[in-house]
């Protein structure tokens, strides 16, 4: 076992050798759990068919955000124009990306050598990121995947000039700002591991009374940000789409909307309201445009005297008056206004405070991997008559649609804005179950839908006018009301709604 080891540390502390064991551990990893890009593996319609369907489009001359819509950053779609120049189908893809996956376990080896790291603990460590990579890899061909090279690259520079490696500070920095720009335009939030580092190189300076270098040294890395994101800001400019790029990329990925009906909830709605906008400050805090947007239905009670009030109190609220037209109406008229005030997620709950603000998160941490999220109340706390209204609405689902959805028309519910554009395309005006058609649709659409377990209080005040007389109607209408909606499903598809 001891010359075992010790000719596995001589080939580890030989460059070669090195780096050939990552790439034939990384090409084995590739091939059989990067599923998005192992050749052995067919098409899987899943986000990365997305970027690859982009840069395949970039390569016959459409270009990204104008012709072909999505919200990643421009390198990662060149990055699969690369691959596919390559070598045909997922091969170059599988290539670049055990490339990309050896390259980032190389610098990282080298981050440990610089801080002193005996080589069997750095083999270590290595083994154990490489099951980690392995877990998280996720289908491979991630924007987080293409980012570690160069979160890597930028963390060992910084460790070189903590540690006294070096003393080019301002090369350092410029290769940082290098590699901050190609992670910028990859996905903009990666940018945070390269931040922390050069953050601590910039206190390190201070400390030593480098003020002068770290002067220069911001300069540099301002250049190096230019070198990088420049480029891609000319050509999208020449090509009349900085605008398209600025919505795409920037804008979908910070704009969020929390939407709420409120009909005489005078009882409820300042709580109601002051919870969500708590979450809207919490959206706000992690970099994202939140915003709270509650319609008042015609209450005849203090309802909208209560809302203008908190509006006044927090910008976040945005309130609107409208004649009483029902739930379902003002539900779709929020909607419409989210979409086209630029939301990329909508959020709709209702302001009788039975549901939990603490459950939106974890909605909202699977949201890139959804197109509805709908809360599955399980356990009701508003009594057997609503129960039994939501049990009705189930088999006229299915007996009018053809779909088993398992809670269509819970008020607790996070959508992506395109695929609920789509829905609104279908959903009449007057439709009084409309978040019981937007599930319904949704999975007879083919969308990505998942139902999450949700708590569902009692109403905090009011009453509750639901009664037998009320669940017959409620059942006869909705016979009308989805035979209606199913018709108009069958003339647009959800799939030829989308870009790519």
């Amino acid at each position: 076992m001891g010359k075992l080891a010790g000719l596995l540390t001589r080939m580890v502390e030989s460059a070669p050798w090195r780096i050939a064991i990552f790439l034939a551990a990384y090409a084995l990893m590739m091939l059989f759990v990067g599923l998005s890009t192992s050749p052995l593996v067919g098409r899987l319609y899943i986000d990365q068919i997305v970027f690859t369907a982009v840069g395949d489009g970039w390569l016959h001359g459409l270009v990204p955000y104008r012709d072909l819509f999505d919200h990643k950053g421009p390198l990662m779609y060149l990055i699969q124009c690369a691959g596919l120049l390559l070598a045909p189908g997922k091969w170059g893809i599988f290539i670049l990306a055990t490339a990309c996956a050896a390259t980032t376990s190389e610098l990282l080896y080298r981050c440990g050598r610089v801080t002193g790291t005996p080589t069997r603990t750095n083999v270590a460590a290595l083994t154990c990121g490489f099951v980690l990579y392995g877990l998280c890899l996720w289908m491979g061909n991630t924007v987080e995947e293409w980012s570690l090279p160069f979160q890597c690259l930028a963390l060992l520079l910084c460790l070189r000039i903590l540690t006294g490696k070096t003393r080019r500070v301002a090369a350092a920095a410029f290769v940082c700002g290098l590699c901050f720009g190609a992670t910028a335009m990859i996905r903009v939030n990666n940018d945070n591991i390269i931040c922390g580092a050069c953050i601590g190189m910039a206190i390190f300076l201070i400390r030593e009374g480098r003020v002068r270098e770290l002067w220069r040294a911001a300069g540099a890395f301002a250049g190096g940000c230019a070198a990088t994101i420049a480029p891609f800001i000319v050509y999208f400019a020449w090509e009349g789409a900085p605008g398209n790029m600025y919505d795409s990329y920037i804008r979908f990925n910070l704009t969020y909307n929390i939407v709420m009906p409120a009909y005489n909830e005078e009882a409820n709605v300042a709580v109601v309201a002051r919870q969500w906008l708590s979450v809207a400050a919490e959206l706000e805090s992690e970099g994202h445009e939140a915003s709270v947007i509650i319609a008042d239905d015609g209450s005849t009670d203090a309802t909208a005297r209560i809302l203008a009030a908190l509006a006044a109190e927090d910008k976040r609220l945005t309130t609107a008056s409208k004649p009483n037209t029902g739930h379902g109406p003002t539900l779709l008229y929020l909607y419409k206004r989210a979409v086209a005030e630029g939301a990329t997620y909508v959020f709709q709950t209702d302001s009788d405070g039975q549901t939990d603000p603490r459950e939106f998160r974890a909605m909202w941490d699977a949201r890139a991997e959804y197109d509805m999220q709908v809360g599955l109340r399980s356990k009701r706390g508003d009594g057997a008559a609503r129960a039994a209204v939501a049990k009705v609405l189930r088999a006229v689902i299915r007996l009018t649609t053809g779909v088993s959805v398992a809670d269509a028309n819970t008020p607790f519910r996070l959508m992506e804005a395109r695929a609920l554009k789509h829905l609104l395309e279908i959903i009449p005006e007057d439709f009084f179950l409309a978040n019981a058609a937007a599930s319904a649709l949704a999975v007879k659409a083919g969308m990505r839908t998942r139902w999450v377990e949700i708590s569902f209080k009692p109403r905090q005040a009011g009453v509750n006018s639901i009664n037998i007389r009320k669940i017959f109607r409620i059942g006869l209408s909705a016979v009308k009301a989805f035979r209606r909606i199913g018709r108009a499903a069958h003339t647009k598809s959800w799939e030829s709604s989308q870009d790519c």
